[in-house]
């Protein structure tokens, strides 16, 4: 590499290899001071973007709640499916499908997210426990550290963030591209169904993460 590219996205696979590369010593250009030798070089048309809630430690959720999980993925030349199984079962499957809203009986459960294109493919694995009775009425939900009202809506919504410190706000489409990015913000705020650059957004769903918090809103013409 000539130093003219910059790395983004998450590490899927491989990631002793990627820190392997970081520990190389460099000079003042950033150069290496020995040669490095790179067997294999290949660039994937598959980018994982985000992952929510993030995966690297168990999510712990009530039977009476509604959990979403989302994997932001993108390839530049093909469409991209996704493809969900709840402890080895397809619950959900479909171009577009980056977003999964589910609940779980009491107990363990493991939830996969396999994204592919016509060249490659990524898994993503969330470890889930569940506690309560799905029968016990009197178990409220967590609430979500996001709101919207109303929900659907038609000239825009009052967004409602629950947290005590700011952290960043995005919607994003169900193609996974990013819609609007406020930064990092809290309290409330209004969104006016406009994209970044102050367009009109189709109507449709789209999905506000917040955190690791996420939602969906349904804007209507």
């Amino acid at each position: 590499m000539d130093g003219n590219y910059s790395v983004f996205g998450k590490v899927v696979e491989n990631l002793d290899v990627v820190l392997d590369i970081g520990q190389v010593p460099v000079g003042n250009n950033d150069r290496p001071l020995t040669p490095v030798t790179i067997n294999e070089l290949r660039m994937l048309d598959l980018m994982i973007d985000d992952i929510l809630p993030p995966n690297d430690e168990t999510v712990e959720c009530n039977s009476t709640d509604e959990v979403v999980f989302m994997v932001v993925a993108y390839s530049g030349y093909y469409e991209v499916n996704y493809t969900w199984k709840l402890d080895d079962e397809v619950i959900s499957q479909g171009v577009g499908d980056l977003a999964l809203t589910h609940s779980f009986p009491a107990g363990t459960h493991t939830l996969s997210c396999t994204v592919e294109n016509e060249e490659w493919a990524h898994t993503i694995t969330w470890q889930i426990n569940s506690t309560g009775s799905d029968i016990d009425d009197n178990v409220l939900p967590v609430a979500q550290n996001i709101s919207l009202n109303p929900n659907p809506f038609k000239v825009g919504t009052d967004i409602k963030l629950n947290s005590s410190q700011p952290q960043h706000l995005k919607i994003y489409d169900l193609k996974g591209r990013l819609v609007r990015d406020f930064g990092l913000v809290k309290g409330e705020l209004f969104w006016d169904g406009k994209d970044s650059l102050q367009r009109d957004c189709a109507a449709g769903t789209y999905l506000f993460q917040y955190g690791v918090g996420c939602i969906k809103g349904v804007l209507v013409k």
